[in-house]
């Protein structure tokens, strides 16, 4: 089999993912870290959006580790970075730095063996990617039998006489939505397949649907003649505030007869967050709903909920899933929506989700939200998909 790719990193800008995917890519390989301490700065941004366009997705450290222990140090850094991802194609160590050459083949193969193996003990696969030159001539490949190559040999035919998994054949391959150079791979084994079946990577529980998929029923209350808002929140065990908040309720003071009220989830401790509602990962918070560590850098960074299931909540940023009690509002920045919510398209509103022209006739007619996936609507009458950003409540 072969499934062709793409690796990238910061250097290649922004990437249109919806372009990449169209033009054919069926895997890519992002870099997450390099050093000890060092994180490429597009390396989430890359991984989600890479993700919601349908590609899988591995990662990739660059290696500047002079000694064996310094290896493992950036090993486990690489494996703080990319902690709570979903990764379908193996973790890579990149080791070519020229600055490494002269410690030598059996120093060099040790920091291999050091970084691969603490890669694999944490659930990973592990893979080698390294060029002709370092293969042939810098590390013991006998020492190294057990994790994959990924060859980096830039010619119409590989010549290496290993076996290898991944072949990155260029440098200077051209792909719409990436502007000038990518590197172009092509893998020649499932590995998404042969990483679920070995249950490595840490999938289970990360898997979104590419299809909306449908909430949970959520219950509302219909309001009565002489019904108070603290009334209904006494009679359903929550507050006034968290009434307000779920039903963006501009004065508490003020519901009419027939208004629908949605109650918070039953069972539920704490707020009730809806899909497409800003939050912050709360600075407590220790573990993913994936169980690897929440990294520092992203507690307490605002994010959007694209999906939630259960007493989890999946985050359009970091593209992970996370408890719902390690989560807190943002505030108002931004109306949240819910299934069956009467809404309008505001005037503003310049195109549909899928790009075409939202015409005038559409804006400021009621409608009703059937579905929500991520930061877009389907609404009923229209059957059309719309940001949420381009919605107001009626």
């Amino acid at each position: 089999m072969k499934r062709y790719g793409i690796d990238v990193s910061k250097w290649q800008g922004e990437i249109d993912w919806n372009a990449v995917k169209q033009a054919g890519v069926e895997f890519a390989m992002i870099r997450s870290s390099f050093g000890n301490s060092d994180v490429d700065p597009r390396f989430t941004e890359n991984a989600a959006r890479a993700r919601e366009s349908g590609i899988p997705c591995g990662a990739y450290h660059y290696c500047y580790a002079k000694s064996a222990e310094e290896a493992k140090r950036e090993a486990d850094f690489f494996l703080r970075t990319v902690s709570g991802q979903q990764l379908d194609y193996p973790l890579a160590l990149d080791l070519e730095d020229s600055s490494l050459a002269p410690l030598g083949k059996e120093a060099l193969t040790e920091i291999a063996l050091s970084f691969l193996t603490a890669v694999q003990d944490a659930g990973y696969y592990a893979i080698l990617y390294a060029n002709l030159n370092w293969l042939n001539n810098l590390l013991n490949r006998e020492r190294l039998s057990a994790f994959d190559v990924w060859l980096a040999q830039w010619a119409q035919t590989p010549t290496y006489t290993g076996e290898f998994g991944i072949w990155q054949f260029t440098s200077e391959g051209r792909i719409s939505g990436i502007s000038g150079n990518v590197d172009r791979d092509i893998a020649y084994k499932d590995y998404p397949q042969i990483i679920r079946d070995a249950g490595l990577n840490h999938l289970e529980g990360t898997t979104v649907p590419s299809e909306p998929i449908n909430p949970p029923e959520e219950e509302y209350y219909i309001v009565q003649p002489g019904d108070t808002l603290s009334g209904i929140a006494a009679k359903y065990g929550t507050t006034v505030e968290e009434l307000v908040r779920l039903n963006k309720i501009q004065n508490p003071n003020r519901i009419y007869v027939g208004q629908k009220i949605l109650l918070p989830s039953k069972g539920s401790v704490g707020p009730t967050f809806r899909v497409g509602e800003q939050v912050k990962i709360k600075q407590s918070a220790q573990k993913y709903a994936t169980g690897q560590a929440i990294p520092g850098w992203v507690k307490g960074r605002t994010d959007t909920i694209l999906q939630i299931s259960g007493d989890k909540a999946l985050l359009r940023e970091i593209y992970s899933w996370v408890y719902l009690n390690d989560l807190e509002t943002e505030g108002e920045s931004g109306p949240a929506f819910y299934i069956g919510e009467p809404v309008e398209v505001k005037q503003s509103a310049q195109k549909y989700a899928t790009g075409q022209t939202i015409p005038g006739w559409v804006k400021g007619r009621r409608d009703t939200i059937l579905q929500i996936s991520g930061g877009k609507a389907l609404l009923r009458e229209i059957y059309s998909w719309v940001y949420l950003s381009d919605l107001k409540p009626v």
